[in-house]
């Protein structure tokens, strides 16, 4: 029998969960939208506020790919996360604990997701220097779940399961720790969109590394000009305010020290440590060994990124570990127990 056009109760899901997702961003990101889509539902532009009206806003040229979903009703799973190297090492327990030793380990509560592997397997086509997210909305709760599929598939699918991409669906486990917008889950959309940022830092403080290693001949004029030049190219670039890794404060101030004492501030030589954060280079240590060995800890940056951050936020002991950096309150008590010496 003919009738009217009709909507369906998907085409009501999906607005309804747009329209969540936009409440629960800042005010002033934008939410661009792709129609048609192929995988990738849009993009997530991040504003900051400039001036102290807060009325004015100015992009960061930072960028979210993401995909959304939504479910009529959740379900809860528990899980428990070990303590582990970084799984494309093949180890699953840190090669560091004493024989004997029981891992460490976390449980905490999950809400699961039924992804498409087509949709997976677009994502991993991308690469890994853009984050893409899975915004998933379950409207029994009317909130608001972030994991980064990017990361997913590289630290949980490719070590748990070797075989997903021959399946039609794989089942995602997204921490209740990781809801928008809470500290952590804010945390962790700031650092995804500042990835491309961090990509370059890395590309950047290799090649210095390399410059500063290879093409020294011994004159000490020569590696200070070749430094303060370097430092300078680094402080320009827009990453130092990433928060949730501390690492890069240090770094950014050391820097600064470099720049400092290369424009005659002979004090700023206490402020170019290296390893050890409070501690300034050994006076007994040259000038080109300690321009040395600070670029090699800046060279590091993107051994560390690959091997912890980008673990952060996923059902892992380090990715659920993370967040407990972040002043979460009770909840994330609640959502989350520590387990030392967990026997399995």
């Amino acid at each position: 029998m003919a009738h009217k056009k009709r909507r369906n109760f998907r085409h009501v899901m999906e607005e309804g969960s747009g329209a969540l997702l936009r409440s629960t961003l800042p005010r002033e990101w934008v939410l661009h939208e792709y129609a048609p889509d192929y995988g990738i539902d849009g993009t997530v532009e991040i504003f900051e506020p400039v001036g102290d009206d807060g009325e004015s806003f100015e992009t960061l040229g930072e960028h979210i790919f993401f995909q959304l979903k939504s479910i009529n009703k959740s379900n809860i799973a528990t899980k428990v996360a070990v303590q582990r190297s970084n799984p494309l090492l093949g180890r699953e327990v840190l090669s560091s604990r004493k024989e004997g030793d029981e891992p460490w380990a976390v449980r905490f509560d999950a809400i699961t997701y039924d992804m498409e592997v087509d949709e997976l397997l677009t994502v991993e086509a991308m690469g890994a220097s853009v984050a893409v997210v899975l915004f998933l909305v379950p409207l029994d709760r009317n909130e608001v779940y972030v994991v980064s599929l990017t990361d997913y598939i590289d630290r949980v699918l490719n070590f748990d399961d070797p075989e997903w991409r021959s399946k039609g669906t794989k089942r995602m486990y997204i921490p209740l720790v990781n809801r928008v917008p809470t500290p952590p889950a804010m945390a962790l959309l700031r650092q995804y969109g500042k990835r491309a940022k961090l990509m370059h830092l890395f590309n950047v403080a290799t090649y210095q590394y390399t410059a500063i290693s290879e093409w020294f001949d011994g004159r000490e004029d020569k590696i200070n000009t070749l430094a303060n030049r370097f430092c300078y190219r680094l402080l320009a670039l827009d990453v130092w305010n990433e928060n949730s890794w501390s690492i890069l404060q240090h770094y950014h101030d050391v820097l600064v020290g470099y720049r400092d004492l290369f424009a005659g501030d002979e004090s700023a030589i206490n402020r170019i440590g290296w390893k050890n954060f409070d501690n300034p280079f050994n006076e007994t240590l040259d000038m080109y060994t300690k321009i040395r060995f600070t670029w090699q800890g800046l060279k590091s940056l993107g051994l560390s990124y690959e091997d912890l951050v980008r673990e952060w936020g996923l059902p892992t002991y380090n990715g659920i570990r993370h967040l407990s950096l972040h002043e979460l309150g009770p909840e994330y008590s609640e959502l989350v127990e520590h387990l030392p010496n967990y026997k399995g």
